[in-house]
């Protein structure tokens, strides 16, 4: 995600902060893990159903004035822990290597990638 965030920067898009959907929206690690990856806040609504809420909230908004806090009001926010940002800041610069190294410079032969017994004997 912080290589999504950085490369959307890098084209002129602004990111200040996240919002957390889905199952990691659960226990609260995942979403602190992204924040301190992130080095952004992540807002946790109280309706954390995405692609369905989102799909609904559209479709109203087409019909009629809605208000997207109303139907989900903002219940948490998440803020990135300093000490565990300069340790992932540390390990990004890694991934960001091994990231150019293996991004697809080098295909697949097909027949590897296809045999599921490379993967499941």
């Amino acid at each position: 995600m912080r290589h999504n965030v950085r490369e959307f920067r890098a084209l002129g898009g602004a990111v200040s902060r996240t919002v957390a959907v889905g199952g990691g929206t659960q226990g609260g690690l995942w979403t602190q893990i992204v924040s301190d990856v992130t080095g952004l806040e992540q807002l946790v609504p109280s309706v954390t159903i995405g692609p369905s809420f989102g799909a609904a909230y559209l479709a109203a908004s087409s019909v009629a004035e809605v208000s997207i806090e109303a139907w989900s009001p903002i219940i948490d926010a998440v803020r990135p822990n300093p000490t565990n940002k300069q340790k992932y800041d540390r390990l990004f610069s890694l991934y960001l290597e091994l990231y150019e190294v293996t991004k697809g410079d080098q295909p697949c032969p097909s027949s590897a990638c296809l045999d599921s017994r490379l993967f499941f004997s």
